[in-house]
């Protein structure tokens, strides 16, 4: 490799070099006051001073932009949001599970309940097939009729 040839991971999509990014106050961009948050901060070149017509806040021109503490605390911020953020998704999932969850849980005792008047259905109907028949005197005249409507039946089958 030549000295005017770079690797791959310093060379941008068009095949150039990357430009190493430039602090603010290089770009010629000065951040807000940091006391009042004024945007009209002007500059005195000639005795190296940054200046806040609002407030009158001064710093050497090297130190207008630099803030450590507010820097670290809005890095700290942007962390939280962006765990916050995971967390909020984490937390949607778990809620759209435990609908599900719950919709199942609401089908099992829907379908149990049918289950269990089918069972007392069948219970009271067995119940009654084992008990002792009733003399035809206590019989209703529907089921008597039914009765000999079977009994008809059972006849003419047993001639044939």
């Amino acid at each position: 490799m030549s000295d005017n040839e770079y690797p791959d991971e310093y060379l941008d999509e068009n095949g150039n070099e990357y430009q190493e990014e430039k602090p603010e106050q290089e770009r010629g961009e000065l951040r807000p006051c940091p006391f009042c948050g004024s945007a009209d901060i002007r500059t005195e070149p000639g005795i190296n001073l940054n200046y806040c017509d609002k407030c009158s806040a001064e710093a050497n021109i090297e130190h207008w932009n630099t803030r450590p503490i507010e820097d670290a605390l809005n890095a700290r911020i942007a962390e939280l949001e962006a765990e916050n953020d995971i967390l909020k998704d984490h937390l949607r999932e778990a809620k759209n599970i435990l609908i599900d969850k719950n919709l199942q849980i609401d089908s099992l005792y829907e379908e149990g309940y049918k289950l269990q008047q089918r069972i007392a259905e069948l219970e009271a109907e067995n119940a009654a097939l084992k008990a002792e028949p009733k003399p035809l005197a206590y019989w209703s005249d529907e089921k008597k009729q039914t009765y000999a409507d079977n009994e008809g039946r059972s006849a003419k089958r047993s001639e044939e």
